[in-house]
């Protein structure tokens, strides 16, 4: 299987405070790669380094240092982005778009047109259980709603990598349940994911592999059979260390890749 996705010693700091003296390092030196096909959950607690990730994957925000190869190509080849799904975490929607019309609008930019546009607008309507609402305004939508919207955009153009920030948040089980199921059903060929999440049971029995953040450090990479990442801590020495059960069941620090 070709490589998707390639982060070569990827570093993002954030500049903070007075006159941005002070530095937040959110991801440190990460060396990772994807392969078409493979499913990869992004795990770990709270500024972790999650969402940092996703953003520099999509170019949403650029390395402090590093280098990211997105379908072959250097990510600030940004055409590249037109193979690529996104759905951000309480991703943010033009509110005075019709669900419809910003479908259509989507689909047009990916390439879409004509009776093809037509049955994909009117698919991810139906797919995602928005089929009463395309003469709505995005503004007028529940954040429910709203959540399916974003997911039914980045499914429209049939993308090769989908890039999903906690997918479920602001989904009901009914909703939840029907993400799942068009997930593990996508009618197109080979598609690649990398989905952040705390849903650590969905994670376990959906995805293949884990990257497991801390501190914006790689704390486990590798095999989801062999990381059973949980919110346990071990003080040493003052300092924190994410825990993760291995396949033998001994809790032990999760080792970088």
């Amino acid at each position: 299987m070709s490589v998707i996705v390639e982060c070569q010693a990827l570093t993002k700091t954030y500049k903070c405070g007075g006159f941005r003296r002070h530095r937040i390092m959110a991801l440190r030196a990460l060396t990772w790669s994807v392969r078409s096909g493979e499913r990869w959950a992004i795990l770990g607690p709270n500024r972790a380094g999650k969402s940092t990730l996703l953003k520099l994957l999509v170019s949403l925000v650029r390395p402090t240092a590093g280098v990211i190869y997105r379908l072959g190509k250097p990510a600030h080849r940004i055409e590249t982005l037109q193979q690529v799904g996104y759905v951000s975490e309480n991703a943010s929607l033009p509110a005075h778009w019709t669900v419809a019309g910003l479908l259509r609008w989507s689909g047009i930019l990916h390439g879409l047109m004509g009776s093809t546009l037509d049955k994909r607008v009117a698919t991810m309507l139906d797919a995602f259980e928005l089929g009463g609402y395309g003469p709505v305004r995005v503004g007028q939508l529940s954040r429910g709603l709203r959540q399916r919207l974003a997911l039914a955009l980045a499914w429209l153009h049939q993308p090769p990598l989908l890039i999903l920030d906690e997918p479920f948040d602001g989904l009901d089980n009914s909703g939840q349940k029907r993400l799942m199921e068009l997930m593990d059903s996508a009618s197109w060929p080979t598609v690649t994911y990398i989905l952040a999440t705390h849903d650590w049971a969905f994670a376990r029995a959906w995805a293949g592999h884990a990257l497991v953040l801390n501190n914006g450090q790689v704390c486990y990479c590798g095999p989801m059979e062999r990381c059973s990442w949980e919110y346990s801590w071990q003080i040493t020495s003052g300092s924190e260390k994410l825990l993760a059960t291995v396949s033998d069941s001994r809790k032990v620090p999760c080792k970088l890749c």
